[in-house]
């Protein structure tokens, strides 16, 4: 009970226990005057309290007798009734003031108060006040009992809660007004989700065709998987798939039911006009039956698919095939639903068929160029593109083959003691045959190297397999260094190939590191190769910066022929002052590619810069 209810409930008691002093006082004798006067003073006194009390609260109060007539009420009371003066309502009831169901209400829970004697607390009452204006009051009403017991009227109290009440169906309107909003929305939602449903499953169905497509190059095939994809998304329906050969269509494969000389015969007829438009889009027709046009093709087909669909399949603004689909009008509509599918489906399945038939048409050569490519993908790949974390070492390696594939080798690797193996080599030759020896080449350093620690010894390993391996006219330049895990020295040899150059910091000519050594393969005889290997070990300081390289930088040419040579080089790096590896690189070949005027290199060229850093 809140403390409005207190209140009301503690206005009534009090009224009643005025009532029973009252009649306590009027049942007694009274002997004197003087005690008279006391208890009249006393009950003036209360009685002012009451009223007092009565006129100044906001809430409605009002007694009644047993028939609901009015016998006291307060200037809210009076004010609500529409009257000026409280003395007006006395002896009325409430059909003097209210609309007849109003009052009917009113009459009803009053004459049960009174039958049973039980109180009606807080009920929710809608009035209609005699301006016309509609209220909502609270109304608790309780029996008035004399002395015997008898219900001899009633009291009620009642409380305007017309601003709650419109605050709470306000509130309701608005939870209305939201749950409809989140039933919409949830709906929307539903529609969405429903929608990136179905586009998921096309977008699943789309890349897992075009791989599928992607990566078959054989003709035959291509146009088999184009006509299972087709056929898949069209369940129960007749497929055919046609390719153009001479400006005329082939039936290439189909599904059983047109799968026969007559039905190949029909679906090349019907293609026909695709030959003869500049521009391609796809045909859909309800009812092939009943178009003048494809009824005469003379196919011998059920009548569970009348829907004719014809996609062609173009690339570079030609007409290479076309699949035709015999349907149900249900797959009609799920066509048109789908139809940026299949065109896109038909853009990936006419590029592969280029690609096929570019491939077909090519023959041996197709296959060669093929092949060198992927060779040139895999000696790619050979090069490291990773930058490794050498301990206070920073390096940065580039290599441009000449042809297709080449014969330099650049690599880095760590061993099982945790040290970095750094190789740069060059095989004689060009092409193909100095790419299967630099592949070779590779996989022997990597096997010999695992857990070496000193540079001669690896590149007297290396050649000592190499020999065994290769004929007398190979040989292969090489220069290693391994660099200890600490990063504070590394071991260096080198094979007949260009010396390391350690470069200034203070714009001099770089100063080159001998290590002398035959290059390998050269001799036959392993012990000889070995006697003239020497082996350098160089601090590594905090600037220190060093280039290797291979001899297609000094020989690259001009269109003079002329060659870039090792002094030039030597010019180039005295000015390229305390730059970074990457940097380092990056002054060389602009100078290179300045003094080629951007030619074709005719030798495969590599370079390695490090710069120790810490």
């Amino acid at each position: 009970m809140n403390d409005a209810d207190k209140s009301k409930r503690q206005l009534i008691d009090e009224i009643e226990v005025l009532r029973e002093r009252l009649a306590r006082t009027n049942a007694s004798s009274i002997n004197s005057d003087s005690e008279r006067k006391r208890m009249e003073d006393a009950l003036l006194i209360e009685r002012d309290m009451m009223r007092a009390l009565m006129d100044t609260l906001p809430d409605t109060i009002y007694f009644k007798d047993t028939k609901s007539r009015f016998t006291l009420i307060n200037n809210a009371q009076a004010k609500m009734l529409g009257i000026e003066n409280a003395s007006q309502a006395i002896g009325k009831t409430d059909f003097d003031f209210f609309v007849t169901d109003h009052a009917n209400l009113a009459f009803a829970d009053e004459k049960r108060i009174i039958d049973t004697g039980s109180p009606l607390i807080n009920k929710i009452e809608k009035v209609s006040r005699p301006d016309g204006a509609t209220v909502w009051f609270s109304a608790t009403k309780v029996p008035i009992v004399d002395k015997n017991g008898a219900v001899t009227g009633t009291v009620g109290v009642s409380r305007d809660i017309t601003k709650m009440k419109q605050f709470d169906d306000e509130l309701q309107k608005a939870k209305t007004d939201l749950e409809a909003r989140v039933a919409d929305r949830t709906s929307e939602l539903q529609k969405a989700n429903e929608e990136l449903k179905e586009n998921l499953d096309q977008l699943d169905f789309l890349s897992a065709s075009s791989y599928k497509l992607a990566q078959t190059i054989q003709l035959d095939e291509l146009l088999l998987l184009i006509l299972t994809i087709f056929a898949s998304r069209f369940p129960g329906s007749h497929v055919c798939v046609c390719k153009t050969k001479r400006n005329a269509f082939k039936c290439a494969n189909a599904t059983e039911a047109l799968n026969n000389p007559d039905a190949f015969f029909a679906s090349e007829k019907a293609l026909a006009p695709f030959l003869e438009k500049t521009s391609y889009s796809p045909v859909v027709v309800s009812n092939w039956l009943r178009d003048d046009r494809l009824s005469h093709c003379g196919w011998s087909l059920p009548d569970d698919c009348p829907c004719y669909i014809a996609i062609p399949l173009c690339a570079d603004n030609q007409c290479l095939g076309a699949v035709q689909i015999f349907t149900t009008q249900q797959n009609e509509g799920i066509y048109k639903q789908e139809e940026a599918l299949f065109s896109t489906l038909a853009s990936h399945a006419a590029a592969c068929l280029s690609n096929a038939v570019h491939y077909l048409d090519l023959g041996e050569k197709a296959r060669l160029d093929g092949e060198l490519e992927a060779a040139r993908s895999i000696q790619r790949r050979f090069t490291p593109q990773f930058k490794p974390l050498i301990n206070h070492v920073d390096i940065k390696g580039v290599y441009f083959p000449a042809y297709e594939v080449g014969g330099d080798y650049l690599d880095y690797f760590q061993t099982i003691n945790g040290d970095w193996i750094i190789v740069i080599a060059d095989v004689c030759g060009k092409g193909i045959p100095a790419a299967l020896l630099m592949t070779m080449l590779r996989s022997t350093f990597r096997v010999q190297g695992r857990a070496e620690t000193s540079a001669k010894n690896l590149l007297c390993s290396v050649n000592e397999f190499m020999t065994l391996n290769l004929d007398d006219r190979s040989f292969v330049t090489a220069l290693c260094l391994i660099i200890k895990n600490n990063g504070k020295s590394m071991s260096y040899a080198r094979a007949g190939h260009p010396v390391l150059l350690k470069l200034s910091s203070k714009g001099e000519a770089p100063q080159p590191i001998a290590s002398d050594g035959l290059a390998l393969c050269l001799v036959s005889d392993t012990n000889k190769f070995n006697e003239m290997m020497v082996e350098t070990t160089v601090p590594l300081k905090k600037g220190d910066r060093f280039l290797i390289y291979t001899d297609g930088l000094t020989d690259a040419i001009n269109p003079e022929r002329n060659t870039y040579g090792i002094q030039r080089l030597y010019e180039t790096l005295s000015h390229a002052e305390s730059v970074d590896s990457e940097a380092l690189i990056d002054i060389v070949m602009s100078d290179i590619k300045k003094f080629t005027q951007h030619a074709p290199n005719h030798d495969d060229l590599t370079i390695l810069a490090m710069h120790v850093t810490e």
